[in-house]
């Protein structure tokens, strides 16, 4: 029944993004005060940076439902990062930036442009968070699966992922500083993950949305048919982005709060799965899953 009311009705997902934003704020607002201006801050930018990824997603034709999928988005990342601000939550909109020129790429007579302005802002959201830096590969992951392999969309990608670093050099040439070698030695992040009990619920909403999410590419597969190329492409890309992001998450000791770029392909896919189902129950269930999950990490 819910699903089946959200579907139909985008005030009904936005006000479901909204209310349930408000819930997951909770414990941060009982704790510090109802009047904490950093509070309302972080719960203002969430909220903001899951709206924009469902409007991205819908502008690109990805969803018709981007309520939903900011809904989904939401509770990945404050289950993840906390309700607490923290600067790095400025990285947020430079890689939704890159993400929304990455899909549009396709069917660009002259994609030079668009190229270069997702892998300049996906480059500058290393440098403000270290511990993406190799995720730069998957870049060009995704432009294997948009088909973009002439030596000019190429060029303007290293060109894209060079300038930010060039200009991070140029400030150390000018003012004798060492942020390079600080961003290198952030970036060294490769090993065992570690374990706390804080991390176990956000865990298993993460596994949980992953699990769902390999189950919609699975039935994406089977209906492609359905789906226009530029649609087929962007979805490729997507699941470049997840893939990717699920074996970087699993090889390294990245810390919860900086694996954002996984939530947005597993919001996606997590929707796609949601619409798709034929079971009504099964639906709600699910999304209540999701909600309940998330809650539980925020308050436990």
């Amino acid at each position: 029944m819910l699903i089946r009311i959200a579907k139909s009705n985008l005030v009904f997902q936005y006000l479901l993004v909204f209310v349930v934003s408000l819930l997951l704020a909770g414990k941060a607002f009982a704790s510090k005060g109802f009047l904490d201006g950093n509070t309302w801050l972080a719960w203002f930018l969430h909220l903001a940076w899951a709206l924009a990824i469902g409007w991205i997603a819908a502008k690109h034709r990805l969803t018709r439902n981007p309520g939903l999928l900011a809904l989904i988005f939401l509770c990945l990342d404050v289950a993840h990062a906390g309700m607490d601000y923290s600067s790095r939550i400025w990285v947020y909109p430079i890689f939704i930036i890159s993400f929304h020129y990455g899909l549009s790429i396709y069917g660009k007579e002259k994609p030079y442009p668009a190229i270069f302005n997702s892998a300049f802002f996906w480059s500058a959201s290393t440098v403000f968070c270290p511990e993406l830096l190799f995720s730069l590969p998957c870049f060009f992951i995704i432009l294997l699966s948009y088909s973009a392999t002439s030596w000019r969309e190429l060029g303007s990608a290293l060109l894209g992922i060079g300038v930010p670093y060039w200009l991070a050099g140029t400030y150390d040439f000018l003012w004798q500083d060492d942020l390079l070698v600080r961003i290198w030695d952030k970036a060294l992040i490769f090993g065992i993950p570690g374990f706390s009990p804080d991390i176990l619920l956000p865990g298993l909403l993460g596994l949980f949305c992953s699990v769902i999410s390999f189950l919609a590419m699975l039935s994406l597969k089977k209906n492609l048919q359905d789906l226009d190329m530029a649609e087929r492409h962007r979805a490729s890309a997507l699941t470049a982005l997840f893939l990717y992001f699920c074996v970087f998450t699993v090889a390294t000791r990245i810390h919860p709060d900086t694996i954002f770029p996984l939530f947005i392909p597993s919001a996606f896919f997590c929707t796609k799965f949601l619409i798709n189902l034929k079971r009504e129950s099964a639906k709600d269930m699910i999304l209540l899953a999701i909600i309940v999950l998330s809650l539980l990490a925020c308050y436990f």
